[in-house]
């Protein structure tokens, strides 16, 4: 961890060497577009051609505008420090399904038993349905329905927070693969 904490100031400094003259240069070729666009392309033909064009003109300035202020929020990117894991913290996994295909659920489960904290996963099924009972059996997930489908998404998430106690809870949809280190 320590190799890694030291080396990472290092890489977004790499990385902003390059990318600021970049976004600089977008700038001034975006600036040089619009001047051009204002002084050469506008048609005032007819107060149609007017106002099509200053409609069209206004937008394109919107969308500079836009980029400007998205090249001032990431001009300067730094990643936060690293924290160290916090052990012996209880954490449940909630996968709520519907009607998702098994085996794209089965994939999101397994990634899901795979990550490296300890953790505890249920797959929630407000569908009802033995094929995804079989799946958790099988994979050695927990599984948790309810008798009715109130409130869709959310009733399902709540019912399972009223019968599980962890400390953090970590919910990702069916077609969501974690990565390894997502908890840690």
């Amino acid at each position: 961890m320590g190799i890694l904490a030291e080396t990472t100031p290092t890489l977004v400094t790499t990385k902003n060497r390059f990318r600021q003259p970049l976004m600089l240069l977008t700038l001034a070729i975006t600036l040089t577009y619009l001047v051009y666009r204002a002084l050469f392309t506008l048609n005032l033909e007819s107060p149609y051609a007017i106002a099509a064009s200053a409609i069209l003109y206004a937008a394109e300035l919107w969308g500079c505008l836009s980029m400007a202020l998205f090249f001032l929020q990431v001009w300067e990117l730094e990643e936060p420090p690293q924290q160290p894991v916090l052990e012996g913290r209880t954490v449940d996994v909630f996968v709520p399904t519907y009607n998702e295909d098994v085996q794209m659920l089965r994939g999101t489960l397994q990634a899901c038993l795979a990550m490296d904290y300890p953790h505890r996963t249920y797959v929630l099924d407000d569908g009802k349905r033995a094929e995804v009972k079989a799946l958790a059996e099988e994979l050695g997930v927990h599984y948790m329905t309810r008798d009715n489908n109130l409130h869709a998404k959310a009733g399902n998430l709540n019912n399972a927070l009223e019968k599980t106690d962890g400390e953090f809870i970590i919910i990702f949809d069916a077609d969501h693969v974690p990565s390894r280190h997502f908890i840690t």
